[in-house]
């Protein structure tokens, strides 16, 4: 109903917004069971796991399917959260589970699910939020569909240290950077 009200009030004045109507992958599963009950899962139920984001992938492809036919998505395109624009379907995809868990558990039980989202888009950008989710950068990365990744330091010291080195990384795994100052008195003192 919400989209068909944006629609209904907007289309054809604007481009609307990521074409993902919300979250999705372990973020919503950890969001229905809770964070310990989902780890735990992972070694006391990980075909249930692999079952419940089978679920949450087809429900995801139905939602995303339906808002982008309302939207006209395909007609006018859509935007990121950042902005960044595509002619077709995009979006910001996440996985701020990941922080939680190491490398192997999330290529199981992230990866595969990520590679699904991102391929029901196209070309997206990732939003990687927090020293936590590093070690994904490679397998996040190894996704092609993944056009740009958003690095958030998350709160804290994070935001003051010097983040080259991972910059670096991002770039040589073939991926684009969106970087926030932010102010335009940062932006002009980094440059």
């Amino acid at each position: 109903r919400l989209t068909e009200c944006i629609r209904r009030k907007c289309a054809g004045r604007l481009v609307f917004g990521t074409a993902a109507p919300f979250y999705n992958n372990l973020d919503t599963l950890a969001a229905l069971r809770g964070n310990v009950r989902l780890m735990m899962d992972f070694y006391d139920n990980p075909e249930g796991i692999h079952r419940a984001m089978g679920q949450v992938m087809a429900a995801y492809r139905v939602a995303v399917d339906e808002v982008c036919r309302i939207l006209e998505v395909e007609r006018y395109g859509s935007v990121t959260g950042h902005g960044f624009y595509a002619d077709g379907r995009t979006t910001t995809v996440q996985c701020d589970f990941g922080f939680n868990i190491g490398k192997e558990h999330f290529d199981e039980f992230a990866l595969p699910y990520l590679r699904e989202e991102v391929a029901v888009h196209g070309d997206v950008e990732y939003h990687l939020d927090g020293p936590g989710n590093i070690v994904h950068a490679e397998s996040i990365c190894s996704i092609a569909g993944v056009k740009v990744v958003q690095w958030v330091p998350g709160a804290g010291e994070g935001v003051r240290k010097d983040w080259t080195s991972l910059y670096q990384k991002i770039s040589a795994l073939g991926k684009g950077l969106w970087l926030s100052a932010g102010s335009p008195e940062a932006a002009g003192a980094a440059g």
